[in-house]
């Protein structure tokens, strides 16, 4: 089951963006959705769902909101480490720029709502279903650990042993790099130095030889390896 939020505040627009998403899903798990009509109303539910171990996967919403607006409950989310796949629909292309800031996976004008949210939204769905079942059993500190791939920002190789980054902290596990690389399967990971792997979707930019991550951290790109790692990044895009 793929959980959607969607938030509408007009009632009208919020019966025919809940239909539309509704005809738009095509994926092979159903889809639940839950309608909101203020930001502060789904973070509540939000929070609750969360406590039961039953998140929302995804969140549709207004930007022009009472109260809180979309732009400030996401950034509010992202304060809190909360890495929801967010859609955000508006009638002015004006905030485009903060929703790409804000790391939204899509970002829609009302008046294409109908030509665009199969393709967007199904290929949100695909992402979370995806994440969902790719994982790897890892042995640290004695114990048998399930290390999801989406919560791993990247990897690095300290001597015998893979240092994985992730949103739980570092798992260091005794392994080689080329075994490491096997076990994550590929994009969306990308070597891009000797002993270093990043998730390309945790990535925020390149700027000359430094990939900037998600979580804060700074890393290098070889000269040499980046024209290849750009050109996997631009071929992979349609999986980001």
């Amino acid at each position: 089951m793929v959980r959607i939020a969607l938030i509408e505040d007009d009632k009208e627009l919020l019966r025919t963006e809940a239909g539309q998403l509704q005809e738009a899903w095509r994926q092979p798990e159903n889809m639940e959705l839950r309608c909101f009509a203020s930001a502060e109303e789904f973070l509540g539910e939000a929070e609750a769902l969360k406590e039961a171990e039953k998140p929302f996967d995804i969140l549709v919403t207004d930007i022009e909101l009472p109260g809180m607006s979309g732009i400030d409950m996401v950034r509010l989310l992202r304060e809190q480490k909360d890495q929801i796949y967010t859609i955000f629909l508006t009638v002015h292309a004006s905030f485009a720029l903060e929703s790409y800031y804000l790391e939204a996976e899509q970002y829609v004008l009302k008046e294409h709502l109908t030509e665009r949210m199969e393709g967007v939204l199904n290929r949100v769905g695909r992402r979370v279903i995806e994440n969902r079942s790719s994982f790897r059993m890892v042995t640290y500190n004695g114990e048998l650990c399930k290390m999801r791939f989406e919560d791993v920002f990247y990897f690095r190789k300290e001597k015998q042993y893979i240092h994985y980054i992730t949103a739980d902290g570092t798992i260091k596990v005794r392994e080689s790099i080329e075994k490491a690389e096997s076990e994550m399967g590929g994009f969306p990971f990308v070597k891009i130095e000797r002993g270093y792997v990043m998730n390309a979707r945790h990535l925020k930019r390149i700027s000359a030889n430094t990939a900037y991550m998600d979580n804060g951290d700074m890393l290098p790109i070889s000269r040499r390896m980046l024209p290849q790692v750009k050109r996997t990044i631009n071929l992979n895009r349609d999986r980001l």
